[in-house]
């Protein structure tokens, strides 16, 4: 256990994290109860967002874009992160997709970051994002909906989109479900 960032808190870091973010913190008066730090409950929140994203109640028929809303881009914290904006402008101008909020999905060096997951298609995970791109991404969603497997080629891509691929997943490991 070692002092954190100068708030009196101690912390018990996980996996060595060296700004103290992956760690349970407690302060030095309770003894060994664990209140987890501000990026550990950013994760639990995004589990429980896939978690009820992925309930087996019902399965979506068209494509569902998950974005991530905590992505700040590079800026500093804020009660508007550039993450919510790009959500904000997708889910006001998505007419073939279904866009659901996600808290984190673990891509914070090169957000803005979103999934795109199809039945029977591959998910891909998309970086370097933003409203500016809004556009771009819902016509990418089109194409990715138009092909067999959910690959769009990069020459089949919106020019502003070239860097946006950050990897895939199998169909088998993706369920959409509301």
């Amino acid at each position: 256990m070692s002092p954190c960032a100068g708030d009196g808190i101690r912390c018990h870091t996980l996996a060595g994290c060296p700004e103290r973010e992956c760690a349970l913190r407690v302060p030095p008066d309770r003894g060994p109860l664990f209140a987890p730090c501000a990026r550990r409950r950013a994760h639990e929140m995004a589990v429980t967002a896939m978690d009820s994203a992925l309930s087996p109640d019902s399965v979506e028929t068209g494509p569902v874009l998950y974005v991530c809303t905590t992505c700040r881009r590079g800026q500093p914290a804020s009660d508007y992160p550039a993450g919510q904006q790009l959500y904000d402008a997708l889910a006001a101008q998505a007419e073939h997709v279904t866009v659901r909020p996600v808290a984190c999905l673990a891509a914070c060096d090169r957000g803005c970051t979103a999934v795109v997951a199809g039945a029977g298609r591959w998910a891909w995970l998309m970086g370097n994002l933003g409203t500016e791109k809004t556009a771009d991404i819902l016509a990418y969603v089109d194409l990715y909906m138009q092909s067999r497997a959910g690959t769009v080629m990069p020459s089949r891509r919106p020019a502003s989109l070239g860097d946006m691929v950050l990897g895939r997943f199998p169909a088998s490991l993706v369920s959409l479900r509301d």
